[in-house]
């Protein structure tokens, strides 16, 4: 299922997880209210979505619901509680009261622990959806209180990405390797390619033919750099290629236990194909410099900003406490100084 939500992001996703869910095929007309590009996206991948028999997509669809809904509140619900209390220190007693109703007990206790007792006392109980509207506000002041604190890409955070995230950075490392190849065929030749690319790679792969056109190879190199990923017979499949090539590489040029540990974690078709690149990047010389890691950490800082991936949680540990220096106990003797410390006899 992670090859139809690349590069989509949680909005995206959950409109096209609904739309596919409750109305099929009738409800794909609404997506027409959204912007050009966009609603052509989520048209596409609602439409391969729907070709999955019933008794396989709605499991599958249900399960990514239950992942996306608990993404959605995990920010509330692993806060700390002292930060949840400074928050709610400030609002009146009453909405006190309603925003510890909303929290799961254990959280409510605890962070009633660092409240002042209130002699408020709800008589009803209160709407779901004053309830949710009460969360979207209390994580939106925790989002705020953090915003400076967010935590930079470095690239051992590539291990940590999930499956779909990785697809959405290969692809546009991929788009952006064939762009100088793309940009040497005939115009012809380009246009009967490109008319086979999904909505997302068709505007990665013409934004990078459009900016690799004063530098594109001559047409025997472009042909024999496609024909490498077999992209003129499936040219997305070779955008992917290329691109997976290159993290590849990179995973190599970390170190050889770091790419070591990405096939272990990731299966199936990419890791499959991540595979294959690991081994051939292996059996060639060392190159200069980074390996492309620089690259690919600002396309993760670029696609983070677009809310196409989660940045990383880094949790620091405190500094050490300093031992406190007790003095002697009344009455001890002093120390005999170190044989070192002592004067020399006199010779």
């Amino acid at each position: 299922m992670d090859s139809f939500f690349t590069s989509l992001s949680k909005r995206q996703t959950m409109m096209l997880l609904t739309a596919v869910t409750f109305g099929g095929q009738e409800s794909l007309a609404a997506l027409e209210h959204l912007p050009e590009e966009e609603a052509a996206l989520l048209r596409h991948r609602a439409q391969e979505i729907l070709q999955i028999p019933r008794e396989k997509r709605l499991p599958a669809v249900v399960q990514e619901l239950k992942r996306l809904m608990k993404d959605r509140r995990g920010q509330l619900w692993t806060a700390d509680p002292e930060r949840l209390a400074a928050l709610l220190q400030r609002e009146r007693g009453a909405l006190m009261e309603v925003t510890l109703r909303a929290l799961p007990g254990s959280m409510a206790d605890a962070v009633r622990g660092h409240l002042p007792p209130s002699r408020v006392k709800l008589t009803r109980e209160v709407r779901p959806q004053v309830l949710d509207i009460i969360r979207w506000k209390l994580e939106e002041a925790l989002a705020r209180e953090v915003a400076g604190q967010s935590a930079g890409f470095k690239f051992a955070d590539v291990l940590m990405l999930q499956t779909r995230e990785l697809l959405t950075v290969s692809d546009r490392l991929g788009a952006r390797v064939l762009g100088p190849a793309l940009a040497g065929l005939p115009e012809a030749e380009l246009a009967g390619l490109m008319e086979s690319l999904p909505p997302d790679l068709l505007q990665l792969a013409s934004k990078s033919v459009a900016a690799n056109a004063p530098r594109k190879l001559p047409e025997e190199d472009a042909r024999a750099q496609i024909t490498l990923h077999e992209g003129f017979s499936r040219l997305a499949g070779a955008i992917r290629s290329a691109g997976v090539q290159r993290l590849a590489r990179a995973c190599v040029a970390q170190s050889p236990e770091f790419a070591a540990r990405m096939l272990e974690k990731h299966r199936g078709e990419f890791g499959h194909l991540l595979a294959k690149w690991v081994r051939e990047e292996r059996s060639r010389p060392t190159a200069r410099g980074d390996g492309g890691r620089t690259d690919i950490v600002m396309d993760l800082e670029r696609l983070a900003l677009r809310g196409l991936i989660e940045r990383p949680v880094r949790l620091t540990a405190p500094p050490p406490r300093p031992s406190a220096v007790l003095p002697p106990p009344p009455g001890a003797r002093k120390a005999a100084p170190p044989p070192s410390a002592r004067p020399a006899p006199a010779g």
